[in-house]
Parts: C-alpha cells; sequence; structure tokens
C-alpha cells in the first residue's frame, strides 16, 4: 500500500475502497503495516502492532518509553480503522469533490490525515513528541475495541499531555462525549398458537405502555463547558417470535441511552434503572472493572453527595427490581445490561487541552455520540475530537467526505503541531 505521493482525496479513496468492517480489519491493519513500516514514516518511527491496531512511536523518545518530566509532551493522535458494514452506500467514488462511500468521514478521512501527517512532519519539530494509533474495534462493544487493549500493553500512553481523536467534527472542535448503555429488555409473555391466542397472552400488551412512556419521554439537556448534551433513551431493535402462526412467548427491545458526562456512569445506571416498574429483574449492574480493561467505571457518590444523579426526576413507574431472574411469569420484565461506554470528560483545566482551544480558535460544541475520548479521559488524559467530514452523515447510506474540507483540516492540524506550545 505505497501511496505516499496520492493526493489527500485520492488517499481517503484507496483507504475507502478497503472493506474494513467492526471484527475483520485484517487485511487493512496488514496494508498499513507494510506501508509505514517501508515508508518515511518507519524511518523516524518505531512501528508497533498489538492484534489489528497499529501505532507509530517517534524516535524522539526512546523505546521502552518513561513520559518525560519537564520536558515534551506527548500528543496522541488516534482514528479507527474499522466501519459498520456497507449495507446500502454505494460503491466507493470520488464525485464532484467528495470521497463517497462506506466509512469516508466515519473516519478514513481522518486516519488519511493522521497517515500524511506522520509520513511528512518531522518527529523533531513542534511542541510536543506526536504518537500515532490506527486501532480497530471502535464500532463494536466495547469490550474488543482495540484502544483498551494498546492501553494496557502500554501504560506509559496513559502520561500523554493531549489525546486528538481523529472523529469527524466538520473541522470544528468536539468537546467531550456522550456516555452510552445499551439495554436488552424482555418483556415476557405465553406462546400459543395463533388460532387459539386466549390460550396465551401477547407480550406486546405489556410492553406498550412501557414503550409510549420511553418515546415521549422529553429530551434532558445538559450546558457543560459551554456547550450542549442532549440525553436521550431510544429503542432500536424489536424482536420477538420466529413463527408466523404462534404468538411470541417474549419481546425483546433493545433500549440505547445516551448521557452527558455529567452522570457518572454508577449515576447512570441508576437512571436507567428508574426507566423501568417496580419488580423489573436486572442483570449486570453494578460491574466495575479496573482501569485498562474494556470499561473504565468510576464508584458513584454516596447518596445525597455531591454529584448526586441530576435530573433523573421521579419514574413513572417507580424503581424496582429484584436480586434474581429465575423464570418469569406472564408480565415479567427482564434488563440486562449488555454494554456500558461512560461519558467523557471537558477538561479545561489541562494545559495543552487550553492551549488548543485558545490557539485554535474554532468552534466549539458538544459530541453527542460516543468516542475513545471517553477511554482516555477516565485514564487521565486529556481528550477531545477534531477531525474532518461531517458526523451527521456517518453511518449513512450518503456517507461522504469533502476533500476541500479535509485539506484545509490536515492544514490546520498541521500548523497546530508544528507551531509553538502552551507557555510555561
Amino acid at each position: 500500500m505505497n501511496q505516499s505521493l496520492l493526493s489527500l482525496g485520492e488517499e481517503i479513496l484507496a483507504l475507502v475502497r478497503v472493506p474494513s468492517v467492526t471484527g475483520a480489519e485484517g487485511i487493512l491493519a496488514g496494508l498499513l503495516e507494510s506501508r509505514l513500516r517501508a515508508g518515511p514514516a518507519g524511518r523516524t518511527h518505531h512501528v508497533l502492532r498489538v492484534d489489528d491496531t497499529l501505532f507509530l512511536v517517534p524516535h524522539t523518545l526512546p523505546y521502552p518509553v518513561t513520559p518525560p518530566a519537564g520536558g515534551r509532551p506527548i500528543v496522541v493522535l488516534a482514528g479507527h480503522i474499522d466501519t459498520v458494514p456497507r449495507g446500502d452506500s454505494p460503491e466507493p467514488a470520488m464525485c464532484d469533490g467528495r470521497v463517497v462511500g462506506r466509512g469516508a468521514c466515519d473516519m478514513k478521512a481522518g486516519v488519511a490525515a493522521m497517515l500524511q501527517l506522520a509520513e511528512s512532519c518531522d518527529p523533531s519539530a513542534g511542541f510536543a513528541h506526536r504518537v500515532f494509533i490506527f486501532y480497530a474495534g471502535e464500532e463494536g462493544p466495547a469490550a474488543p475495541n482495540g484502544l483498551a487493549a494498546l492501553l494496557v500493553a502500554h501504560p506509559w500512553l496513559r502520561g500523554a499531555g493531549l489525546a486528538l481523536l481523529l472523529e469527524p467534527t466538520c473541522g470544528g472542535l468536539e468537546l467531550g462525549c456522550s456516555g452510552s448503555i445499551h439495554l436488552a429488555v424482555t418483556f415476557h409473555g405465553k406462546a400459543c398458537h395463533s388460532a387459539r391466542p386466549w390460550t396465551g397472552e401477547h407480550p406486546l400488551r405489556h410492553a406498550l405502555p412501557w414503550l409510549e412512556v420511553i418515546l415521549a419521554r422529553p429530551i434532558r439537556e445538559a450546558e457543560i463547558a459551554g456547550v450542549t448534551f442532549r440525553e436521550v433513551a431510544v429503542p432500536t431493535r424489536l424482536r420477538a417470535g420466529d413463527v408466523r402462526n404462534v404468538v411470541p412467548g417474549s419481546l425483546e427491545v433493545n433500549l440505547n441511552l445516551r448521557y452527558p458526562p455529567d452522570r457518572t456512569p454508577g449515576q447512570a445506571e441508576e437512571f436507567a434503572r428508574s426507566l423501568f416498574p417496580e419488580g423489573t429483574v436486572f442483570r449486570g449492574f453494578g460491574r466495575r472493572p479496573s482501569v485498562g480493561g474494556p470499561h473504565f467505571f468510576e464508584d458513584p457518590p454516596e447518596d445525597g453527595g455531591p454529584g448526586s444523579d441530576p435530573g433523573a426526576g421521579a419514574s413513572p413507574f417507580g424503581v424496582g427490581g429484584s436480586p434474581s431472574a429465575g423464570d418469569l411469569p406472564p408480565g415479567g420484565i427482564a434488563v440486562e445490561l449488555s454494554d456500558h461506554s461512560p461519558a467523557g470528560r471537558i477538561a479545561l483545566d489541562a494545559p495543552l487541552y487550553r492551549h488548543l482551544l485558545e490557539s485554535t480558535g474554532l468552534p466549539r460544541a458538544a459530541k453527542q455520540g460516543w468516542t475513545d475520548v471517553a477511554r482516555f479521559s477516565a485514564l487521565g488524559v486529556p481528550a477531545l475530537n477534531w477531525g474532518p467530514g461531517d458526523p451527521a452523515f456517518a453511518h449513512t447510506k450518503d456517507e461522504f467526505v469533502d476533500v476541500a474540507e479535509a485539506e484545509r483540516f490536515v492544514a490546520r492540524l498541521r500548523a497546530y503541531l508544528l507551531g509553538a506550545g502552551p507557555e510555561a
């Protein structure tokens, strides 16, 4: 994959043409590894690999790395190489100054920008050492995320002064990120032959009142550091039945809760529980894996203490739950926490974070989606999102990135990285 002479648009298109759906990133990872080892970046960086995740450590940082005390700080630039499935998106192409196709903005444009910067910027120039991370598994569940494994294998990365996630932000700065909880909600009925529905009990009868309340729930807005997050709870998938002439015995709903960084993970889980009626059986809540694992939870504060759950209000059903499940009768509800990716904090108190905001003067917004800003910030690394492409088109049939916008982004990022750092 020798593309060092390609324009940025050609670079993005070449990356989009290599399929790399989450869980199948190996081909692209291999192509990137070969290119980086053989090209200019390989002459100025250590090229390392953990599974299908690659990262570059400049020779200006002696390896193995001990973060310098009082020397040049470390700035991490990170981008995921995986995409969601192609679905009905068109064949990758260049059209009217745009690269169209699955992954164009989320986030192979950001990956292309990283490649060009790694291959063209002198590692000794600028105010910071620059580490580049090309990682797998971001679009799937939290546990197999390649960045998690990398941070475990190389804990010195937690000493970085700033991490930039080149997620699509229209070239502006998106601060923090919303947390994401996925809940598998099962409503129990009683299966029977569809010709004799009176002998069973349809689970939809029990699900409909809850669905109506959830769909009517108002969006909560939270302003943090001058940007506005929106808390939403959205049913995203419904499954029931396998045979067309059988009333199903259960109905499963996937509920996705997106919460702002004014809730801790523990508070967010308690809020999630409040969305269900008394008697609901809960599974998988309250797990606290260690820092460095796939999830990064913090313990919730004591009841009534600082940071207690904001804006939860009273559930229309009350808060319930029993310690164990067993076989639930018709009308029973079981809720399993299947995935939890905590929110990312806004680190206005961090020198490099503040310097980036002030020196670029770029517009700021909240990151409504989840990104690995959360993973870095949970480890004490200030992080934010800054990249080319419009996030509104991510994961859509019409996904694209404007090449001129991507070129402007690369120029601004290059100027920032090679410019003066914050005053001591």
